[in-house]
C-alpha cells in the first residue's frame, strides 16, 4: 500500500509508515474502506466480479469459503479504527493527522503503487484513492511498470547484520509453506494451504480487491485439452502438460514456414498451445 514495498523504509516517515502498515488495525481500516462491490461495477455491470479478501483465487482447488476470513466494507469501523490510533483531522481539510512523534501535525499520507500493464488499474487505483479519503486517508497514486506486489516479499528485504523482523504470524506463514513444498500428501497439502489461507486472510496480510471469473477458449481442432485445474494463480494453458495437446493431420493450420509436416508431435503440442495462449 506505500512505496516501502518497493524501496524500503529510509526515511523517518518511511518508517513510521512501516509500523502503520504492520498495525492490524491500520490494515483493517484500509480494508474495510473499500467498497468491493462498487469496484467491481465499475469495471463491468452484473454479476461478474465479487468482493476478495485477498490471496488465494476461489476458483483454485486449495481454496475454500471456510479458510478465507472476510472483512465486509464499513467505512465507519475504519474511521473508529483510525481514531483509536490516535488519528483525528486536527486542521478541518478532511484527513486526518498525526497527533503524536515525528510525524505530528501532518496529514496521514500514503503510496499506492499499480500496475500500469492493465487499462483497469488506474480506474481501479482513482476509486481507491476516493474511498480512502472519505474514511481521512490521503492515497497518492504510484503508476509502476509491470509491478507484481505478490511476487516477492519486498516489504521484508534484509542482509546478515540486519535480518528479517518477522511479526509473529508471519513466522507461521514461513513455517506453514515449507511444509506446503515438501508435503507428498496431496490431502495433507490441501489442509496446509487451508491454514495458510486462514492465516493470511485473517491478519489482512494482502488487501483484496475484487475477483472475476476466466475461461480459455480452445478451437475443437484441438484434441486432448480436458480441463485443466487451478493451482493458485495458475490455470488454462498455464496448468497444462502442452506436449499432450494434438490436432488431427487434416485439420492443421498455420503451420510455421520450415516446419515439418509429420505425424503429431510435442513441438506440434507446443505451437497449438501458443496459438491458443495468443488468441
Amino acid at each position: 500500500m506505500t512505496k516501502i514495498c518497493l524501496i524500503g523504509a529510509g526515511s523517518e516517515r518511511d518508517r513510521e509508515i512501516r509500523k502503520l502498515n504492520r498495525t492490524f488495525e491500520f490494515r483493517r481500516a484500509v480494508s474495510q474502506a473499500l467498497d468491493r462491490v462498487a469496484l467491481g461495477q465499475s469495471l463491468v455491470r452484473g454479476p461478474l466480479t465479487h468482493p476478495h479478501p485477498g490471496w488465494l483465487y476461489p476458483e483454485t482447488v486449495w481454496f475454500n469459503a471456510e479458510s478465507s476470513v472476510f472483512y465486509p466494507y464499513a467505512p465507519e469501523t475504519s474511521k473508529a479504527l483510525l481514531a483509536e490510533l490516535g488519528f483525528q483531522d486536527t486542521d478541518g481539510n478532511g484527513i486526518v493527522n498525526w497527533t503524536s512523534g515525528p510525524l505530528a501535525g501532518q496529514d496521514l499520507e500514503v503510496s499506492l503503487a499499480y500496475g500500469t500493464g492493465s487499462s483497469e488499474a488506474p480506474n481501479m487505483a482513482d476509486s481507491i484513492v476516493t474511498m480512502l479519503r472519505e474514511v481521512g486517508i490521503k492515497v497518492i497514486p504510484r503508476p509502476v511498470p509491470d509491478v507484481r506486489p505478490a511476487a516477492q516479499p519486498w516489504w521484508h528485504r534484509a542482509t546478515a547484520e540486519h535480518p528479517r523482523d518477522l511479526l509473529p504470524f508471519e513466522n507461521e506463514l514461513v513455517e506453514l509453506i515449507q511444509q506446503f513444498r515438501t508435503e507428498t500428501d496431496s490431502q495433507k497439502a490441501v489442509e496446509l494451504m487451508h491454514r495458510f489461507n486462514k492465516v493470511f486472510t485473517e491478519n489482512i496480510y494482502h488487501i483484496g480487491l475484487i475477483t472475476a471469473p476466466g475461461a480459455l477458449i480452445i478451437n475443437k481442432r484441438v484434441r486432448n485439452a480436458s480441463n485443466p485445474p487451478i493451482l493458485a494463480y495458475d490455470w488454462a494453458e498455464d496448468a497444462a502438460i502442452r506436449e499432450r495437446f494434438w490436432t488431427p493431420t487434416d485439420q492443421r493450420v498455420g503451420w510455421a514456414s520450415g516446419c515439418p509436416r509429420g505425424p503429431s508431435s510435442s513441438l506440434e503440442g507446443m505451437r497449438i498451445s501458443s496459438y491458443v495462449s495468443s488468441a
